[in-house]
């Protein structure tokens, strides 16, 4: 949707990570946990507080005219090896918990809603079609082609941001293009279902094994593949010859185990440097994993002036960060206020972070600027608390 002349209120929402049913219930005695990442438990109800907001949304038109889901609404990757890989359709039409936010989604993605509603797909729902988006939210925008998509309206460009990481962006090992951060995270799962403690993201189980295994990130680089799933297994207490469930799905017709996944990508780092997709090495794909994806919008969007507002998620973290050009050159903005360019982060809102983060942009040609806000949410009487200082650019 084209501004035109007329103010235009854009949210940014990401790593919603909702799951089915089973990730949401105990399964004694080998799964004695709940695995699922957003969840109602005693610490937070973020099931309920993600529908809340959502119902926010439709009772507040001058808050919205746009909603972007940028990617991880759904988790297809956070499920113990022994079981099934869980289905979109699951997710959406077979777990009661989520009820309220599909039934929101719905009235939002309809025509009736003035507010637009789109949705990039991630890691975690990579291979979400089409198709299931278009009959179930009928009305949504998909915006997606070979796993990945960017949202670009009005000098923004935002995506999930993890086709720049060496673990999550799209890479066949097993077969199809599930990455080898699908199998970490199905690791992950397991060790949180059957152990519990807190939720395992990627970022988690890479920093663990740098920590005990390696001295540096070049020692971690030059580190085998193969070794390194190895190591992140066994910290996740599973064995080398643990089959891992998966009936099926993207071509992987039966249950390899730990050994053959971590033989399936042993040449991962060599495989990623004869594409260099996007033009990242091997090395930057790795960084990018570990650290924040601003250093990829200064790249990619701000240095060619392809855009001057980035928006992604994927880290979990969540930020702004705003740049002057001077000559050739980006520099940090220290403070709020005016910037040549403007990067901003997402964040999450699963159970084990602090915040329900969102980002907003509005484009307003009566003040001649394009604001961006960080925001969090916490309850319909408080949905817009600030986390940063308002950024803005000057239209031109």
């Amino acid at each position: 949707m084209k501004s035109g002349d007329r103010t235009i209120k854009r949210i940014f929402i990401s790593d919603l990570h909702m799951g089915d049913d089973r990730s949401l219930t105990t399964h004694s005695p080998e799964y004695p946990y709940c695995y699922g990442w957003l969840r109602d438990d005693d610490q937070a109800k973020r099931i309920t507080m993600l529908a809340d907001f959502l119902e926010y949304l439709i009772a507040t038109p001058a808050a919205c005219d746009e909603l972007v889901i940028l990617g991880d609404l759904f988790d297809q990757w956070v499920c113990p090896v022994a079981f099934e890989p869980t289905t979109y359709d699951r997710i959406v039409n077979q777990t009661k918990q989520n009820e309220r936010i599909i039934v929101n989604l719905r009235k939002i993605a309809s025509p009736d809603c003035p507010i637009a509603l789109y949705f990039v797909p991630g890691n975690h729902d990579m291979l979400t079609p089409r198709s299931f988006m278009e009959k179930n939210f009928p009305g949504i925008q998909f915006i997606g082609e070979d796993n990945i998509g960017v949202f670009q309206q009005d000098t923004i460009a935002a995506e999930h941001g993890s086709q720049y990481t060496l673990f999550c962006g799209p890479n066949p090992g097993m077969g199809g293009r599930l990455p080898i951060g699908f199998y970490i995270s199905r690791a992950a799962a397991n060790k949180k279902a059957a152990t519990g403690g807190d939720d395992i993201d990627i970022v988690d189980a890479l920093e663990a094994v740098i920590h005990d295994f390696f001295k540096d990130i070049i020692s971690f680089y030059m580190t085998g593949m193969k070794e390194i799933y190895e190591a992140i297994a066994k910290g996740m207490e599973l064995a080398l010859d643990t089959p891992i469930v998966m009936n099926g799905l993207n071509c992987v017709h039966d249950a390899p185990t730990v050994e053959e996944v971590a033989d399936a990508y042993a040449d991962l780092w060599k495989r990623w440097e004869r594409r260099r997709p996007q033009g990242v090495s091997a090395l930057q794909a790795m960084m990018n994993e570990l650290f924040h994806l601003h250093g990829v919008a200064e790249k990619h969007y701000f240095e060619p002036n392809t855009a001057k507002i980035v928006v992604f998620g994927h880290t979990h973290k969540y930020m702004t960060r705003g740049y002057h050009r001077i000559g050739d050159d980006l520099h940090p903005a220290l403070l709020g206020g005016h910037c040549d360019y403007i990067y901003a982060n997402s964040g999450t809102w699963i159970n084990d972070h602090p915040y329900c983060s969102y980002v907003q942009t509005e484009l307003n040609p009566g003040d001649n600027k394009h604001y961006v806000r960080l925001l969090r949410y916490e309850s319909q009487q408080n949905p817009a608390i600030p986390l940063a200082d308002e950024k803005y650019i000057t239209l031109a």
